[in-house]
């Protein structure tokens, strides 16, 4: 292995344990509240689906493109986000951000 072979995997592993460590801190800061109403939702999605009767937990952090807020996964490609905002796994916006509609009523009324 060359030494920028070796450098390029270090630049990777550096960079995968800054997103993880900001994942962390995102779910850290989230509110019990959020977290019960997403473990609710992946729970109601796993119904009748899980024979076993266990459930898919989901914990990977999904952060808005609009304003950065921190969501989950409620199941079957569905991200919510403590702003208000949900996207689907195609990337499309189910609800909008709260923060970006703050903005854009901002931006009208001056």
């Amino acid at each position: 292995m060359t030494e920028p072979d070796i450098l390029m995997i270090r630049t990777q592993i550096d960079q995968r344990a800054a997103a993880l460590r900001k994942e962390a801190e995102a779910l850290e800061a989230l509110s019990p509240a959020f977290i019960r109403a997403i473990a609710d939702a992946q729970i109601e999605a796993n119904k009748g689906w899980r024979p076993d009767g266990k459930t898919l937990v989901d914990v990977r952090v999904h952060f808005c493109p609009e304003c950065g807020a921190p969501g989950l996964n409620t199941c079957w490609g569905y991200w919510a986000h403590v702003c208000g905002a949900g996207f689907d796994s195609e990337g499309y916006t189910t609800r909008a951000c709260d923060v970006q509609l703050a903005r854009k009523q901002q931006d009208k009324s001056n």
